[in-house]
């Protein structure tokens, strides 16, 4: 009877769980478990919400990540993200990215790591944002409940825009969408702490440079996730993340954050 009831809740939790979303852009991110014996891992987490007034609204939210771990200590990463909003038949928000990153796990002091990113925003415009690049990774805590990394390294990112973020005051009369190739120095700083032995804070910061002129005009993407651990396969979250980007390539608002909570599930 007891573990019914805890199905029940469980379900009622991933169909329900909230968000509250403002315009967010995940960039090179890398905030991922803790290193198993597992050939493959999947961490998914779902969300789908729905609100009939006037018209009907409804939201999607989906988080996947997919592991393939190799003898060697390297694994291949693939993280796929997508959040949208629709009001009847209109897209008020479509959002995600995909992800794929060849990396370390979590056994070297030094090492190097490939990713390539596929990413795009059409709140802000952004119809998408290409990118590849190689960074040198560093371990300087790998403790049972504490850890810390850091990396450097370049990346080049090719875009392309449109004006439906642009307030409309802001567009020109004759608005070409707009496309633009640089290199950006990527610096990042990844921590986690285990405060219980049910309850985790992971936590990432990035900080890149464009290469290409205006070096002194970075993007700043910090994120943090709470994790309490209902079983073994079955994870609370609550997640911020926060963005700065002083090199918009249309004038949309420079600083931008995103608060949302659910479930996560780890095979």
């Amino acid at each position: 009877m007891f573990q019914f009831r805890y199905c029940i809740i469980s379900i009622m939790l991933f169909l329900f769980s909230g968000s509250l979303c403002a315009q967010i852009l995940n960039i090179d991110r890398e905030i991922i478990p803790d290193s198993t014996s597992q050939k493959w891992e999947l961490i998914t987490s779902l969300s789908l919400s729905a609100n009939k007034q006037k018209q009907s609204v409804v939201e999607t939210k989906s988080d996947i990540e997919v592991y393939r771990n190799f003898k060697s200590n390297y694994t291949l990463l693939l993280v796929f993200k997508d959040n949208a909003i629709f009001n009847d038949h209109a897209t008020i928000q479509n959002q995600g990215m995909f992800h794929l990153r060849f990396r370390d796990r979590d056994h070297r002091k030094i090492s190097p790591e490939e990713y390539i990113q596929y990413q795009w925003n059409g709140s802000w415009g952004m119809q998408y944002r290409y990118l590849t690049g190689a960074n040198l990774r560093i371990k300087w805590i790998d403790l049972n409940k504490n850890d810390l990394y850091s990396g450097i390294g370049v990346f080049r990112e090719w875009e392309k825009w449109g004006w439906s973020g642009v307030k409309e005051e802001l567009v020109p009369l004759n608005h070409p969408d707009i496309s633009r190739q640089l290199y950006r120095l990527n610096s990042y700083c990844k921590a986690s702490w285990q405060l219980s032995s049910v309850v985790d804070i992971v936590s990432a910061s990035y900080l890149q440079f464009p290469l290409s002129g205006k070096f002194f005009q970075p993007r700043w993407y910090f994120e943090t996730n709470l994790y309490v651990a209902a079983s073994k396969h079955l994870n609370f979250l609550l997640h911020w993340d926060q963005i700065k980007d002083t090199k918009r390539v249309v004038p949309i608002n420079t600083f931008s954050y995103n608060y949302s909570t659910g479930i996560q599930l780890n095979f």
